[in-house]
């Protein structure tokens, strides 16, 4: 009998799980909490061994977090010896690499202008900077809040983090702080089968070659998990990735 049972738990569950991912996966697109299109520099194309069934997509943050950071350890409860990490929220602005802190804009300006459009994005001031432009700007438990306070969703991308902290000690006890640690959950993205023929029929890297160049538009849903929305090729060569409209660009 229990040879049997055991058959007919390994079915079950072989019929269950599938549909309970496939219902997730729709809970999660019932919404979309941030729309938002990355290059290259933010997501990271692991392809590993070509004939294996499965590649992925990484998530790359700045290592650059912005000084908005400085003092939210210490309101999300971190800032104290052996405390452990929270799950929480993380806000990333969409901005390259040494362009000016939206922290010099009031929260109260941001949310009279939740629907004035897209932002232009500055020019990048280092063309051969490659780093990722995806740079923590805030983080806290209530996404709701956050979205609130950082309401374009084609710009400031919310996802879930842990967070942590760690005491900086400065020469005098006045110098030290808690300095907030921001790691993504979720951060590295299954590419469906539809559009894996796409990512492998991009050449492969070469010692010394170029980046490849690719565009894919991320949509994060209810359940704050990503999804693959489209990807493409830019139809001209990649100098300043700022965000053009779907429009000007050649969609696969």
């Amino acid at each position: 009998m229990k040879p049997r049972r055991l058959s007919f738990a390994a079915a079950a569950l072989a019929v269950i799980i599938p549909l309970a991912v496939t219902w997730r996966a729709n809970a999660n697109r019932q919404a979309t909490t941030s729309s938002i299109v990355l290059t290259e520099r933010e997501l990271m194309l692991n392809t590993g061994d070509r004939n294996q069934s499965a590649i992925y997509l990484t998530f790359l943050m700045s290592n650059l977090p912005d000084a908005t950071l400085s003092g939210r350890a210490q309101e999300l409860g971190l800032a104290r010896e052996n405390q452990k990490p929270r799950r929480g929220f993380a806000v990333f602005e969409l901005r390259e690499p040494g362009s000016p802190s939206p922290s010099a804009t009031p929260a109260s300006q941001l949310r009279r202008r939740p629907n004035a459009g897209p932002v232009p994005t500055p020019p990048r001031p280092d063309v051969s900077n490659l780093a990722s432009r995806l740079t923590p700007v805030d983080a806290g438990l209530d996404p709701h809040r956050l979205r609130q306070q950082w309401p374009q969703p084609d710009r400031y991308l919310i996802a879930p983090a842990q967070l942590s902290a760690h005491q900086v000690t400065g020469t005098k006890p006045s110098d030290s702080y808690w300095q907030l640690h921001i790691h993504f959950i979720n951060g590295r993205l299954q590419v469906p089968a539809e559009w894996r023929g796409f990512f492998l029929s991009l050449p492969k890297i070469e010692a010394g070659a170029k980046p490849l160049v690719y565009r894919v538009h991320i949509r994060f849903g209810a359940n704050y998990e990503p999804w693959l929305e489209s990807a493409w090729v830019p139809t001209e060569p990649v100098s300043n990735p700022a965000r053009p409209p779907l429009s000007q660009e050649k969609a696969h």
